[in-house]
């Protein structure tokens, strides 16, 4: 199961109908697994879950990209969404542009594709709860002295291990790479009107869904009964250390 409220890591934005990039999934392995998404303008995407480093210029993203701006009247874009390494290379008429300074994700909102990044909560909905590590681990594992993160990801000390959150943002990749990063288990809280669920990540990897009731977010996903011990929403926000101030009621 992927997790709903990620972005990709990867995508490639152009100028040209979702069947053509629906093509390239069918003929290039690379592009197998990715997601067609259309956009609310010119521009419809093509995106990828998958982990993995950020494009280069020799990449198949950045190949595909090239074959496609030849016959666009628009640039074509391949974006990486990675925090320590955010990405934009521009392709117009079969060449290579520099490197655009923008945000990837200021990109692809302008381009009318917002619907393929998480939804921005109103509060901080989204928690992760990381066992047995401190906040400067933490920090060094998602790169938190550069800019993406350095003012905008929230850690705190809680009992034993640490609590993150992102404040009005959805928390991304960030609990997979501590994870990933720490070989330590974090747990990560979502919710919306209707559900609350946490995701059990190990390694990276997610191993089971808590979720009362049971809805999208558990489906394909291994069920787990109780997360620290607890079995109801507010017991378990309690014990990740979400004091009531920082836990709006539904």
């Amino acid at each position: 199961m992927s997790d709903p409220t990620s972005s990709p890591v990867t995508a490639l934005l152009a100028p040209v109908p979702t069947e053509v990039l629906a093509s390239l999934t069918k003929r290039d392995r690379h592009f197998a697994n990715d997601e067609v998404i259309t956009g609310t303008g010119t521009y419809n995407a093509l995106a990828s879950h998958e982990p993995g480093p950020s494009h280069d210029d020799d990449g198949p993203e950045v190949s595909a990209a090239l074959a496609l701006s030849r016959e666009a009247a628009a640039p074509v874009y391949v974006v990486s969404f990675d925090w320590d390494y955010p990405r934009i290379t521009r392709c117009r008429a079969g060449v290579v542009e520099d490197d655009d300074d923008e945000n990837p994700r200021d990109l692809v909102r302008k381009l009318g594709l917002g619907a393929m990044l998480p939804p921005v909560l109103p509060d901080p909905r989204a928690f992760m709860f990381v066992e047995g590590a401190t906040t400067a681990e933490i920090v060094g594992a998602t790169g938190g002295d550069s800019a993406p993160l350095r003012e905008t990801l929230r850690l705190e000390s809680r009992g034993g291990g640490v609590l993150g959150w992102i404040e009005r943002k959805s928390l991304d990749l960030i609990p997979s790479i501590v994870s990933a990063q720490l070989g330590r288990r974090v747990y990560l809280s979502l919710e919306d009107a209707e559900s609350f669920a946490v995701l059990v990540i190990e390694n990276g990897e997610e191993v089971g869904t808590f979720e009362t009731p049971r809805t999208v977010f558990s489906q394909g996903s291994d069920p787990v009964d109780s997360i620290l011990g607890e079995t109801t929403r507010e017991g378990i926000l309690r014990a990740m250390g979400v004091d009531d101030s920082m836990n709006p009621q539904r």
